[in-house]
Parts: structure tokens; sequence; C-alpha cells
């Protein structure tokens, strides 16, 4: 017998965007979704294991599938007017199972960003503000080392930037 790879894996899902510009008195504004729904993604049965669904899972038992929600998206709401920017992004992840059949479940999460800029007339200087998971929400527990999922969540909690660029 001889092993190169692993099981056949199946997957289907389906990606969406939607995007809406808008010009008004306040200056250009922009509306967008973006998403990811996981159908399936089946690893059949091979000779180091049974076959095994893994979507909506975290999938910890397994070095085949990382973890899976089926739901993840995001959306914005952008200003621009003249050099002002001014972004508005939510990130939702939907919940998912510790394994098989477990319970309680991996909480969906939805985190916040804000980022506002200004670029100077000659477009030389530019001054950036942000702030990244704004409500200062936690990841999910996980029941597992690190007591998060570092695939799907980042546990740094809100974290302020700011910046500036000079182009000579």
């Amino acid at each position: 017998m001889s092993l190169v790879n692993g099981p056949d894996i199946k997957t289907q899902g389906i990606d969406f965007k939607a995007e809406y510009t808008r010009t008004s008195t306040a200056g250009t504004w922009m509306f967008g979704i973006v998403g990811t729904r996981t159908l399936t993604w089946d690893l059949s049965e091979w000779q180091f294991g049974a076959a095994h669904d893994a979507v909506g899972r975290l999938n910890y038992d397994t070095s085949l599938a990382r973890s899976l929600v089926k739901w993840k998206g995001g959306g914005h709401v952008n200003l621009r007017r003249g050099g002002f920017n001014a972004r508005w992004s939510i990130h939702y992840t939907g919940a998912y199972k510790h394994d098989l059949d477990s319970e309680p479940r991996i909480s969906a999460q939805m985190t916040h960003d804000l980022v506002v800029s200004f670029t100077h007339g000659d477009e030389r200087l530019t001054l950036e503000a942000a702030v990244v998971n704004a409500a200062d929400d936690k990841p999910p527990r996980v029941y597992r080392q690190i007591n998060y999922d570092p695939v799907t969540h980042n546990p740094l909690g809100r974290i302020w930037q700011i910046g500036a660029t000079w182009r000579p």
C-alpha cells in the first residue's frame, strides 16, 4: 500500500459581494457587504479515518480541516469628501460546534472597526487614525489549550492606531 495524499474532499459554498456608491452634498458614500456560506466540506473515508463532515465545526481532532463556520461576512459604510475619508466596518463569524455533537456551541462574533484619514490637498501628507474591534469584544471561548480559536478569532481586543505618511 502506498499513501501519497489524504482523502478526497468535496467542497461547496456561495460567495457574495455587493457595493453601492452614491454622491450627496455630504460627499461620496459607499455601502458594501461581502460574505461566504460554506455548504459542504466533506472528507471521504480513508485508511486513517472515517468520513467526516467538517462544516460548522472546530475540527480540532483532524489535521485535514481547519475551523469551518457556515457563515462568515462583513459590511462597510464609507464617506469620502475631498481629502477626508471615514470607514466603518463590521466583521461577522457565525457560531459553530466544538466537535461532532458537542454543546455548548462556540458563539458567533461581530466586531466593528472605524478608520478615519485625511490627505492634504497636494497628496504628500496623509494622517490616519483607527480603532480595530472598537467594542473590545473578546473572542468566543473554546475549550482547548488557549481558550480561543486562533484560526477564526483574534484575541487582541481593541487596538488603537495612528499614523502619518509623507511622500516627498
